[in-house]
């Protein structure tokens, strides 16, 4: 270890990231926990750890020691983590009107993995309310049927993701589709004669 001596860890800080780590400080084997102090307000910085043995053997950046983001507000308040938003959202018209949404996400951020995924749905020009969600999906689902519709209604959506402390993320970006109240029954099966 740097100026150390005995296994433990190094921690280390990037400005953005993927810029380059500088090296913070040295801790010993026997601390599990490490705080950051002196950030200023309106920065983000991104830190990490390496695991040193007795013999300067080192571990490697890896999802287990993956950055992790933090970020403080302009009252120099900390900005909680919270996880990538969910992208190729997908909105499949049913029969009868239903709906259902589905999405992809990703965890690998360097910030917090999601826990579950809040669904906010509004309809024609009415607008969004994200104080409470209209579904919440745990992981690792990545769907949800959103109901039945009265026919050529605009049906707009947001996914958001959020952490198991319940820090959500803010996207907004709606995705819409019209209900087709009227569309028949996929056929269940095909007969050649």
């Amino acid at each position: 270890m740097r100026g150390g001596a005995g296994p433990g860890c190094e921690v280390y800080k990037r400005e953005t990231r993927s810029g380059v780590s500088s090296f913070v400080e040295a801790v010993p084997d026997t601390v599990l926990t490490y705080t950051v102090t002196g950030l200023l307000a309106n920065s983000i910085q991104y830190f990490h750890i390496e695991a040193v043995s007795e013999c300067g053997i080192r571990s490697v950046l890896s999802p287990i020691t993956r950055l992790r983001r933090v970020a403080m507000d302009a009252d120099n308040e900390l900005i909680p983590p919270t996880p990538n938003a969910p992208y190729g959202v997908k909105l499949t018209l049913r029969a009868g009107g239903g709906i259902t949404a589905s999405w992809q996400h990703s965890d690998d951020n360097g910030e917090a993995d999601a826990a579950s995924f809040n669904v906010y749905v509004a309809t024609g020009a009415t607008a969004m309310d994200y104080t409470t969600p209209d579904h919440t999906v745990s992981v690792p689902t990545q769907s949800q049927d959103l109901g039945t519709f009265a026919n050529d209604t605009i049906v707009r959506v947001v996914v958001r993701a959020v952490t198991s402390g319940g820090d959500e993320e803010t996207n907004t970006t709606e995705y819409s589709a019209t209900a087709d109240a009227a569309a028949p029954d996929a056929p269940t099966e095909l007969i050649i004669l």
